[in-house]
């Protein structure tokens, strides 16, 4: 496990209409150095990472209805989430890369 998990997170809405919000939002993840091993050694260090997710959009019909475009770890960060031994050779995983989207809700 990392020695630090730092997250930080913001929220804000705004009435525009009647029965309409906007909303933006953030999310900061960082991680400091660790290892995948037992006894800390090199070629499973797992280095230190930052990504940076945010996500806005609107809501209709007081929260019914949502429109949300967002995008997760949007500065591209590489990072690896897990090494380990297999055999004869050592597999590493890296994590996504920038993903975007949009999500579409209705609550009945």
């Amino acid at each position: 496990a990392s020695k630090w998990d730092v997250s930080g997170n913001f929220n804000y809405s705004v009435a525009v209409g009647a029965s309409t919000k906007t909303f933006l939002g953030g999310q900061i993840i960082h991680r400091s150095h660790a290892t995948s091993s037992i006894g800390n050694e090199p070629d499973f260090k797992l280095r230190a990472y930052t990504t940076i997710d945010v996500q806005g959009g609107l809501e209709f019909n007081e929260g019914k209805a949502r429109v949300m475009v967002w995008g997760k770890n949007i500065t591209n960060e590489f990072y690896l989430t897990n090494i380990y031994q297999y055999t004869d050779g050592i597999q590493r995983f890296g994590a996504k890369p920038a993903t975007y989207g949009v999500t579409l809700s209705y609550k009945f």
